[in-house]
């Protein structure tokens, strides 16, 4: 079956956009994000039954001081591999080994899910990311085992052309622009 894999964010070429699921991405953008408990404690439950799936430690992140939505981090090694359980005992020796990580941003305006892939670099003195726009041959498995993970979750990939829709009603609070589909679903504005 073909994929095409957009900028590294997960879009699938076999995913068929109705307008009915246009319709329901623009009007999850007039919901209120969800700061709650309640959300939190979904993101940790999906945390928590990822790790037992993958074996694996993940990272999230819960800060949404800048965002409407909470982070899942999944690191990999130098091959495209999940680095497993048994190859760290704490969530930051897997950081250290990884010389990539997957970022999932799972939203609170609509079960919607973000996928990218970051691989690890120099700057300067000090370890940092940079994003990959094409997924490597070799972690095209992975991406599909997680992004089938999250779709059996009933979580939904936004296609590039809808994550790219300005929303006329909403403006970015940082310089005023109109925002997209992305900067709403995923983001702060």
């Amino acid at each position: 079956m073909f994929r095409k894999w957009w900028r590294g964010l997960g879009i699938r070429g076999d995913l068929i956009m109705s307008n009915n699921f246009r319709e329901l991405v623009l009007k999850s953008c007039e919901n209120k994000r969800d700061y709650s408990g309640k959300f939190t404690s979904k993101i940790l439950k999906i945390k928590e039954d990822a790790e037992r799936a993958f074996n694996t430690m993940i990272y999230h992140g819960d800060d949404m001081n800048y965002g409407a939505s909470q982070e899942l981090r999944f690191f990999l090694d130098k091959k495209g591999n999940i680095i497993t359980r048994d190859n760290g005992k704490r969530i930051e020796e897997l950081e250290v080994k990884a010389r990539y990580l997957i970022r999932i941003l799972i939203s609170s305006l609509g079960e919607y899910y973000l996928f990218e892939l970051n691989k690890r670099k120099k700057i300067l003195w000090l370890d940092g990311y940079d994003y990959v726009k094409e997924t490597p041959e070799k972690m095209i498995e992975v991406k599909n085992r997680i992004t089938d993970y999250f779709e059996k979750l009933d979580f939904k990939s936004i296609p590039e052309d809808l994550l790219n829709q300005k929303v006329e009603s909403k403006v970015r609070a940082l310089d005023g622009k109109t925002a997209t589909v992305l900067d709403i679903i995923f983001s702060e504005i």
